[in-house]
């Protein structure tokens, strides 16, 4: 399982807690304050630690069950999630067939919006819808539902014709697609 975002700021956490606690220490001059605020700032920071470590972000991905499928594609791999193509491997072998890598498919949403006045989420940016097809359906075969699916990211127009792409493998709600015909996102 992967870690959740919390886990990058533990150690700048326990920086600013630490701090605090050295703090509060020097202001009360007593050693039962120090041990309290150490007391204090130990709790915090374990309490907070088995908060990151006892909740993991996401899912395990079904590396195992889609390779054989993918192992098949003659040209390029693409994925709804740059991270899909090294669990699965495919990584080197795309870059040395000369396939595109989109290695934030998502960020190039707030990349277009630069300068504009008002922000257009990923389901009702035409634009975007547009490039994430295109993409998707640069290769022979396309690795969907990882990060992007139905009301999270793809507009229904978009995610309909990724859902009627042929499934050549599926594996906890990650399926393996071979695309085809590609029209105007809408």
């Amino acid at each position: 399982m992967v870690q959740h975002y919390a886990a990058l700021s533990a150690a700048p956490l326990a920086l600013v807690i630490g701090a605090a606690a050295g703090w509060v220490t020097e202001q009360l001059h007593t050693p039962l304050t120090a041990v309290l605020a150490t007391v204090v700032a130990v709790a915090l920071l374990a309490g907070y630690g088995q908060v990151v470590v006892a909740r993991p972000f996401g899912r395990v991905f079904p590396a195992a069950a889609l390779a054989s499928t993918i192992a098949a594609s003659r040209t390029c791999v693409t994925s709804d999630d740059s991270i899909s193509l090294i669990e699965l491997d495919v990584l080197k072998q795309n870059l040395s067939r000369g396939c595109p890598l989109v290695a934030d498919l998502g960020g190039y949403n707030y990349a277009q919006q630069i300068g504009t006045t008002h922000f257009r989420s990923r389901a009702k940016d035409l634009r975007w819808q547009r490039l994430a097809l295109d993409y998707l359906s640069g290769g022979d075969t396309t690795v969907v539902g990882v990060r992007f699916h139905r009301g999270h990211g793809l507009s229904k127009t978009t995610a309909h014709q990724i859902y009627r792409w042929p499934v050549l493998e599926k594996a906890r709600g990650v399926s393996v697609r071979r695309p085809t015909t590609v029209l105007a996102a809408r």
